[in-house]
C-alpha cells in the first residue's frame, strides 16, 4: 500500500506529537523530583510546549485521532537524557520531511516552525 505525500505528512506529525508529549511529561516529571530540576529543564520544557503550539496550529492534524494520556516507566524515567536527545533528533528530522510533503503552506509553515523548536530542544539537550 502507496502512502500520498500528504498522508505520510500526517503521520510524520502524529509520531512528532506523541513523542514530544512523551519528552514533555518525562521533563515535567524532572522538574517535580529534583529540587534544581526547573532550573536544569524548564529551557527544554518550553522550547517541546512551543513545538506541541506550533503543531496543533498544522491543518492536517484536526483530523488525526486524539492521542491517548502519557504514561512513563521507570525505565523511560531512568534513560530520559538519551531518549530526549534521540526524540528531539527524529522530530526535527521527521518535521522537515513533514514541511516537504505538506498538502498546504498553513501545514508547511507549522511543520518549519515546529523544526525551529526542535532544533533549539536538540541544541539545549546537547
Amino acid at each position: 500500500m502507496s502512502y500520498t505525500p500528504a498522508e505520510q505528512a500526517i503521520t510524520l506529525l502524529m509520531n512528532t506529537r506523541r513523542a514530544m508529549n512523551e519528552a514533555k511529561a518525562i521533563i515535567t516529571a524532572h522538574i517535580d523530583r529534583d529540587p534544581d530540576g526547573f532550573l536544569k529543564w524548564s529551557a527544554a520544557e518550553n522550547e517541546v510546549v512551543e513545538l506541541l503550539a506550533s503543531l496543533e496550529r498544522a491543518p492536517a492534524l484536526e483530523l488525526a485521532p486524539p492521542q491517548p494520556p502519557v504514561r512513563i516507566s521507570d525505565l523511560t524515567a531512568r534513560t530520559a537524557p538519551e531518549f530526549l536527545l534521540k526524540a528531539a533528533d527524529a522530530a526535527l528530522a521527521n518535521l522537515l520531511k513533514a514541511a516537504e510533503r505538506a498538502e498546504g503552506p498553513a501545514d508547511m509553515v507549522a511543520c518549519l516552525r515546529a523544526s525551529l523548536h526542535a532544533g533549539r530542544l536538540l541544541h539545549i539537550l546537547r
